[in-house]
């Protein structure tokens, strides 16, 4: 039980990272693209990059921060309960 309270945590905190750093996980993605394309990209297709990736980074992020936040309540739960 206790180390699925670890992984729990550990989602937690990998969910959290990806969160605050979306933007810059976003800007390495669409800097890599820029290089494979050649190294230009238009305008409005590097901002449209920019946003999907960033904002998929940060959806990933979101959901692992609930599942871990969700199993950690669920952990002081069952231990609250037990006591």
């Amino acid at each position: 039980m206790r180390n699925l309270f670890i992984i729990m945590c550990a989602k937690f905190i990998v969910g959290m990272y990806l969160i605050f750093n979306a933007f810059t996980f976003g800007e390495s993605f669409v800097s890599t693209k820029t290089a494979n394309n050649g190294g230009s990209m238009d305008s409005n297709l590097y901002n449209i990059t920019l946003q999907e990736s960033t904002s998929n980074i940060r959806t990933a992020g979101e959901l692992l921060s609930l599942v871990g936040g969700i199993g950690i309540i669920f952990y002081g739960y069952i231990l609250f309960k037990d006591k």
